[in-house]
């Protein structure tokens, strides 16, 4: 009787192990938790937040200030959502791209026009390293701002905004909440008195501290931040030729472009397009004066023709050059 038992006892068990080593496997997720996290992993690698200002290439008095969160990528290249806060309603306006100076004097002559350089930003006090979850500058230790900030001043930016709700205010477009219009190329201050004195005053209450204040350091004492020996000379050197373009009076500016759904039925002696500029032009290659409607400071809807080489961008004179 005692064997009986025992043998039925160790079957019981045995076929309870079964079932929930069973149950086990059953229940065993099929993605562990960290490969559900893996999704957000381009987000997650965004750990540096800097907040500046911005102003449209071809307007200088469209500025707004931009919260940049970046992360850096294997080849060097620098990669920033921006927001126009750091608020989680904050509307997503558009990206900047940043590579060193070494990259940048790589680049044809032609793209360099789209970029901008961040010696004076950095300089000035306006770019302002802040905590990625919120919180003043001064939450942000020296040595990590120090050393954000010397990478930054030997850097070039290339900024597209795909929302300039600055400029629709206060019209009626503003009320209407999203993005209008085609996108714009923005560039970075290169000198005092550019920037708007309140946007200045709110960058200020945004930091936490003054201008003056971050300015100070940076310029003199034990931490300031010196130009590299590659750019010793500044972005006036010929290596840097085609920077901050808007500074010469004839800026690129992105339009919409009208093309015919299939272009493989054009024939090849009509290789010439035309296109509905919705930006002020009034010179530049490609676009006669004569073709400008009335209107001195408002956007104008210009048709011009432009050959293949144009079709990218048009280059236009600044409203704020041409009065």
């Amino acid at each position: 009787m005692r064997t009986v038992a025992f043998a039925f006892a160790l079957l019981l068990a045995v076929c309870v192990a079964a079932g929930a080593a069973g149950g086990v496997r059953k229940h065993r997720p099929r993605h562990r938790p960290v490969a559900a996290a893996a999704g957000a992993a381009p987000l997650q690698a965004m750990k540096k937040h800097v907040c500046g200002l911005h102003r449209a290439a071809a307007d200088s008095h469209e500025q707004m200030i931009a919260h940049h969160y970046c992360s850096k990528q294997p080849d060097g290249l620098t990669q920033c959502a921006l927001f126009d806060s750091n608020t989680p309603n904050a509307r997503l306006i558009g990206v900047e791209y940043i590579i060193s100076a070494e990259r940048f004097k790589m680049l044809p002559e032609s793209e360099r026009k789209l970029w901008h350089s961040h010696v004076f930003e950095v300089q000035s006090g306006q770019l302002t390293p802040l905590p990625l979850a919120g919180g003043r500058n001064a939450d942000v230790p020296l040595k990590e701002q120090r050393a954000a900030l010397t990478e930054l001043m030997q850097s070039f930016g290339k900024t597209i905004h795909t929302w300039n709700f600055a400029a629709l205010k206060p019209t009626a477009d503003a009320e209407l909440a999203v993005p209008i219009g085609p996108p714009q190329l923005m560039v970075s201050f290169t000198g005092p008195d550019q920037a708007n004195a309140e946007l200045l005053t709110e960058l200020d209450r945004r930091a936490g501290n003054t201008l003056s204040e971050r300015s100070a350091w940076r310029r003199t004492g034990p931490n300031a931040i010196k130009l590299p020996a590659v750019m010793v000379n500044g972005t006036d050197s010929p290596e840097f030729s085609g920077v901050d373009a808007w500074q010469t009076g004839v800026t690129p500016v992105f339009a919409i472009a009208h093309l015919p759904t299939d272009t493989r039925q054009l024939p090849a002696e009509r290789d010439v397009m035309k296109r509905k500029e919705a930006v002020p032009l009034d010179m530049g290659k490609g676009i006669p004066s004569s073709a400008q409607r009335p209107g001195r400071d408002g956007p104008a809807e210009v048709e011009v023709e432009l050959k293949p080489a144009e079709r990218i961008s048009a280059i236009v004179t600044p409203p704020s050059l041409r009065r």
